[in-house]
Parts: C-alpha cells; sequence; structure tokens
C-alpha cells in the first residue's frame, strides 16, 4: 500500500474524530446552559467562557491549528456580554420610554457605576445600598373597591384615565347594573397620580390594596441565561456551516432548534417583566351606590326588666322597589334579628314592618340603643337606610296585693269586699279593678295617694255548687314602666234556706215523701217489666213443677230417695 494512502486514511480519521469531540462538548455545554446560569456577571459569558479548562484543553487537541486559528477569530468577534445588572435597567427604561425605574417615579436610570444622589452630586464608584435601589425591578399592582354613582359610565372614565396617561384597558366587565369590573395599565411613574384620580372619581373607596413584588433577581438570572444560550446559538450556527455529513448536519440543527425556542422563550419572559414592571395593573371593583330610605323606628321606649318589648318601624319606600329586607340589633348584645315581612298602611305612600318582640335580661347597661336597617331591591337598584330608638330599661317596683280571705253567703244576699295592697314610692297613677267572676261590670276607680285599701260591694242572684273567684287588680305607672299585679278571694254562694219548725222543714219533707214514692213506683215497675221478660221462663219452670207432682201423687209407694238413705243404716242393725 503507498504511503500516501495510507496517510490520507489517517487524516480522514483525524478529521472526523475532531468534529466528534467538537460536537460532544457542545451538547454539554446546552445541558449546561439549560439547567439555568448563574447570577454573577462573570459567569456570563456564554458556553465558551465558561467551560471547564480540560474541555478547552481537549478541544484544542482535536483541531487542527487553521481550526483554532478560526475559532479564536470567531470568539474575538463576538460581542462581549452585557453587564447583567445593566441590562433589565435599559430594558425597562426602552418599555416605559422615560428615565426612571418602575418603583422609583423620577430616578435617572444610571447603568454607569457612577451613581448621583439626591443632591445631584455623582459618587465615583457608587454607594452600595444607592446603587442596589437605583437598579431594583418592582411590579406594582393595585386592587380597589369604590363606589359610584353610575357603573358603565365610570368603567368608560377608568378605560380614558388609563389612556390618558399611556396606558390602556385590560379588560372590564358590567354584567349586572349595580356591579362592575374593570382592569388597567398604567406607567408605574404615574401609578400613584391614577389611584389618586380614582379616589377622586368615587364617592367612596371600600378597600385599597397595593402589593409590590421584586423581580430582580429573577431578571438578572434569565439575562444570564439568555447570554449563555445566545453564544451557544452562535456555536452551533457555525458548526452547523462546516458540517460535511448530512447526519452531523441534522444532529445540530436539532440542537439549534431546541436552543433557539429557549432563546424566544427567556426572550418572552424578559419582555413580561419589562412591561409589567413598567406598567402597574390597577384592578378596580365597581359597586352602584346605594339609595336613601326614610325610616322611622317609632318613639323611644321604656321597659321593665324581663318584660317583653315590641319593636316596628315604618318606612318609605322608593319607587319600583318590591323586595325587601330588614334586620333589628337591640343593643344587649343578643344576635340580630332579621326578616322580609312587611305590609302595606292606609296611608299609600309607607309600608310597615312586622312586629319584633325583644326581652331584655339585664337593667345594669341601660339605655340601650336599638337599631333598625331596611334593604330594598328591585329594578331602580338598592336601597337603604336605618334608624334608631332608645330602650330605657330598669327593674320595676313589685306591688303585693290581698283580696280578702275567702266568704260564703246565701243567693240574694250582698258580700262586701275589703282589699289591701303595698305602695312603693316608685309608682304612681294607681288604679284598681274588682272583678266579680260572674259576668258581670267590673267595678274599679283611681286610688287617692296614699291610699292601700279598696272596698266594693256585690250581690249574687244565683247559688251555684263551686265558688265565684273574685280578682282584684292593682295597676300603677312607673319609670320602668306600667306596674301590674293581682289577688283572688273565693264566694260560695248556696240555696236559701225556707221556714223551719225545730230544723223541721215541711216543703223538703214532702218533697222527699214525694221522691220516695216516687222511687218505690219506679223499682215496682222496673221489677214488672223484667218479670214480663222472663215469663216464659216462670211458665216452664211451673209445668215441669206441676207434672213432678201429679206423678209423685199417683205412685206414692215410690220411695223418696232422701228416705231411702236414712233407711238404709236401720236395715245394717238389724242384721247384725
Amino acid at each position: 500500500m503507498p504511503p500516501t494512502s495510507v496517510q490520507g486514511r489517517l487524516c480522514d480519521m483525524l478529521s472526523t474524530m475532531k468534529y466528534l469531540w467538537l460536537f460532544v462538548f457542545l451538547v454539554l455545554g446546552i445541558a449546561v446552559v439549560s439547567c439555568g446560569g448563574s447570577d454573577d456577571s462573570d459567569d456570563s459569558g456564554g458556553w465558551f467562557g465558561t467551560a471547564p479548562a480540560a474541555a478547552r484543553a481537549e478541544m484544542a487537541l482535536a483541531m487542527s491549528e487553521e481550526e483554532q486559528a478560526d475559532r479564536g477569530a470567531m470568539v474575538k468577534r463576538q460581542a462581549p456580554a452585557p453587564d447583567p445588572a445593566s441590562a433589565p435597567v435599559a430594558a425597562a427604561a426602552a418599555v416605559v420610554g422615560a428615565p426612571g425605574l418602575p418603583g422609583k417615579p423620577g430616578s435617572s436610570v444610571l447603568s454607569d457605576p457612577q451613581v448621583a444622589d439626591d443632591s445631584g452630586e455623582s459618587l465615583p464608584g457608587g454607594d452600595t445600598a444607592t446603587l442596589v435601589q437605583q437598579r431594583r425591578i418592582i411590579v406594582r399592582t393595585v386592587d380597589m373597591g369604590i363606589v359610584v354613582g353610575d357603573v358603565g359610565e365610570s368603567i368608560d372614565v377608568i378605560g380614558g384615565v388609563a389612556e390618558e396617561m399611556g396606558g390602556w384597558l385590560v379588560s372590564s366587565s358590567h354584567a349586572d347594573e349595580r356591579f362592575g369590573f374593570v382592569s388597567v395599565r398604567v406607567p408605574a411613574e404615574r401609578l400613584d397620580e391614577a389611584i389618586q384620580r380614582l379616589r377622586a372619581m368615587a364617592q367612596d373607596v371600600e378597600s385599597e390594596i397595593t402589593s409590590s413584588r421584586d423581580v430582580t433577581d429573577e431578571y438578572y438570572d434569565i439575562q444570564a441565561r439568555l447570554t449563555n444560550l445566545e453564544a451557544t446559538e452562535g456555536a452551533l450556527i457555525k458548526l452547523l456551516d462546516r458540517a460535511e455529513k448530512v447526519e452531523d448536519a441534522l444532529s445540530i440543527q436539532q440542537s439549534l432548534s431546541e436552543v433557539q425556542e429557549n432563546i424566544e422563550r427567556l426572550q418572552g419572559r424578559i419582555k413580561l417583566l419589562e412591561q409589567t414592571a413598567a406598567y402597574s395593573l390597577i384592578n378596580v371593583s365597581l359597586e352602584l351606590v346605594k339609595g336613601k330610605m326614610s325610616i322611622d323606628a317609632g318613639a323611644d321606649k321604656s321597659t321593665a326588666v324581663d318584660e317583653p318589648v315590641r319593636f316596628r318601624a315604618t318606612f318609605t319606600p322608593p319607587p319600583d322597589i318590591e323586595d325587601f329586607t330588614f334586620m333589628w340589633d337591640f343593643g344587649d348584645g343578643s344576635s340580630p334579628v332579621s326578616n322580609n315581612r312587611t305590609a302595606p298602611t292606609e296611608d299609600e305612600s309607607k309600608r310597615v314592618t312586622a312586629t319584633i318582640t325583644h326581652v331584655y335580661a339585664d337593667e345594669r347597661d341601660s339605655p340601650y340603643i336599638a337599631q333598625i336597617k331596611i334593604s330594598g331591591f328591585g329594578e331602580a337598584g338598592e336601597f337603604e337606610g336605618e334608624d334608631t330608638v332608645i330602650v330605657t330599661v330598669s327593674r320595676a317596683p313589685a306591688i303585693e296585693v290581698f283580696a280578702g280571705e275567702s266568704i260564703s253567703i246565701e243567693a240574694g244576699d250582698t258580700v262586701h269586699f275589703s282589699g289591701s295592697f303595698t305602695r312603693p314610692t316608685e309608682i304612681r297613677d294607681v288604679k284598681y279593678v274588682w272583678d266579680f267572676g260572674e259576668g258581670s261590670a267590673p267595678e274599679g276607680g283611681s286610688v287617692a295617694e296614699g291610699v292601700t285599701t279598696v272596698v266594693a260591694s256585690h250581690t249574687y242572684p244565683n247559688h251555684r255548687p263551686y265558688r265565684y273567684e273574685v280578682r282584684l287588680t292593682i295597676t300603677a305607672q312607673s319609670d320602668a314602666g306600667p306596674v301590674e299585679q293581682s289577688s283572688v278571694v273565693g264566694v260560695f254562694v248556696r240555696e236559701p234556706l225556707g221556714w223551719t219548725i225545730g230544723g223541721w222543714d215541711g216543703e223538703d219533707q214532702i218533697k222527699g215523701a214525694v221522691r220516695s214514692l216516687s222511687a218505690v213506683v219506679l223499682g215496682l215497675t222496673t221489677l214488672g217489666i223484667w218479670f214480663v221478660i222472663f215469663a216464659p221462663v216462670w211458665v216452664v219452670v211451673i209445668v215441669v213443677v206441676v207434672l213432678v207432682r201429679r206423678r209423685r201423687a199417683r205412685n206414692p209407694q215410690t220411695p223418696d230417695p232422701e228416705q231411702e238413705l236414712e233407711e238404709e243404716p236401720d236395715s245394717d242393725e238389724s242384721e247384725e
């Protein structure tokens, strides 16, 4: 074999091995970059800048002198990696279109290590804390809940405010006349101004929540990874141009597609972070302002402990409002009571709520403030109103009443009643009522000051076997409200007696005799009826008795069974 042919084959083998070694190390570099980059600026020089020294040495041995020279020239022509600390600042400034980082309105973007302080003087080398503060990337989001007069119109106004400030409307919804939602983005340096304008247009701000998210570390990390991937992309393109075999070209093309896909993904993420940091998001929930209703909870009340208090309110319903709910809070710590029952009144312009009863168990925290809230819903929107009533609770003075002892009289007699009661100093306007328990009109009146005894007279014309209950009721007024107490006395009314001699009453005796004779006649009559009913039985018994007697009369020798029993012992004795 000629030496030239052997040398040619050796050269081909060395060339093939050279490409194989280069391809292996490129694949390893892609895998390292895909696993994440470093945050340090020193490690952002790409795969060729961060590859291990041993790997670079092996690649150098695998390449020819000419290819090494080409590789060195390619690395020299490649642009230097940007400083990761200044990259997000420049990107953010390009998106905003004005100097200043999001979250730091009005501050200048400084990519140079020299950072200006508040006085305008430059600090050579830069203060570390100031430098970090100036280069932070902050994403701010505001969530607001406001009450407005017109939900639809307010959504349009908020969108116009965002466009006027250089932002845009993200989304909006207005499915209900009473509620709506709008989301806008405004330049970060004008976020505070936008919030002030939203507050000014609202009738009430129900909530306002501002959140800030620092994405600086994430931004720097993505920038470093992007730089490495771009360097790898350039290397793969060079390698693809030098590929001599189809298999090598296809393999390199596949790796290049993966790297480019990752580059596009990181570029999209960077753009999103720059946009969200440069334009702050404002989410606004809108609610239609509630109309007002006129409510009257009634006059202030005074009551006693453990006495029921009745609450009822009158209100004027707005037009086109048909559904109402109301809630009473009695002010004593008990659970509020809700209801939806209302009724019209004689005045067509007013309605009244259902009556709610409540009992106060303690007077120590008196007076209590009871509050009613009424809400109405309908085509005209939502209306509400409220009113309060003062409830004074005190412990009522006790009155003890004595109506007298039980009484026994005859029908037609007149009975005299005398009752007494205690009279505490806290009571006034004392009145009494005698109810005689037979349906007649009660007798009553006012009791003079200092008097504690009341009397009455009544005649019972009829007697009855059980007593009449006569009730004496004493009522009075106090600071705790009305006071009432009563007592009962029994009256037995018996039948009056007639003329008597020695305790003998002729009328009663005649009545007794007639009753006795009536009882005898009634008994005999009953006995005769039963005898007639059982007449067939008596006839049969009589017939049987007559037949038996006739038979015995015809046969006198027929021994009587009882006689035979008596004669048997005599015969036994004779035999002995």
